[in-house]
């Protein structure tokens, strides 16, 4: 009995991770170049010595990851608006090391870095340098393959970045990430396009994640009974016990 009792915790625990990364994907569903969290869940089986060596099926902690699947692009026809379109990362340049985003809404200061959406961060090119736009009053280029000419003369080039997000990453800037593990230049960015006068949508679909909310509370509620309905079997069982 009591390990039925187990086995309905650890699918509660499992389910309260699940519904808070729904939550947070709810949240963002309007946040430009977010990807929404998904929830990957393992089963652990463990022996329970009796008379049958009884093995019982556990839910184990979740692994999170970032959804690859790009959302859709919106035409907005600014000059400093960008999408990438295929597997790339835009980079900015932050004290605590590089941040990775789609959101590729920048801006120009001052003194010509092209910066973030927020104004904080530079955004790098393929070397790991930030990118100047030497006149910045003036008219430049952009190209598909993200090299940014200004008079007819190449000055800069967008670096596409990616980053292996299984070792772990946590939310910054907007819809950006900060990787456990350093991010690192794309080797071969010939399936990247980088599109002008266009930001991406968040991936997150507000509808599909308010009715998994509604499945999993369904299905929290429905554990909860189990576990009542397990306590309430126990103690039956030990108050015959000793009457």
């Amino acid at each position: 009995m009591q390990s039925s009792f187990n086995i309905g915790l650890s699918a509660q625990i499992a389910l309260e991770q699940r519904l808070s990364t729904v939550a947070d994907n709810i949240s963002n569903s309007n946040t430009t170049g977010f990807r929404a969290i998904k929830v990957k869940f393992s089963e652990v089986i463990n022996s329970i010595k009796n008379d049958i060596d009884q093995k019982i099926s556990f839910v184990a902690e979740g692994n999170e990851y970032l959804s690859k699947q790009n959302g859709s692009l919106t035409n907005t026809g600014g000059e400093l608006d960008f999408a990438l379109e295929g597997d790339a990362w835009f980079s900015l340049q932050t004290p605590r090391g590089i941040i990775l985003t789609r959101d590729g809404r920048f801006k120009i200061r001052e003194d010509g870095s092209l910066i973030s959406s927020s104004g904080r961060y530079p955004v790098l090119d393929m070397e790991g340098a930030p990118i100047q736009i030497p006149h910045k009053d003036e008219a430049f280029e952009v190209g598909e393959e993200g090299e940014i000419s200004q008079k007819g003369k190449k000055i800069a080039a967008m670096g596409f970045y990616s980053a292996d997000l299984s070792k772990g990453f946590v939310r910054r800037e907007n819809s950006g990430i900060f990787p456990n593990i350093p991010p690192v230049p794309v080797l071969d960015p010939s399936d990247i396009t980088v599109k002008r006068g266009y930001i991406e949508d968040s991936n997150a679909n507000s509808m599909y994640e308010m009715g998994q909310m509604i499945h999993l509370t369904q299905k929290f509620n429905s554990i909860t009974e189990l576990i009542d309905d397990s306590d309430k079997s126990f103690l039956e069982a030990i108050k015959n016990l000793v009457s």
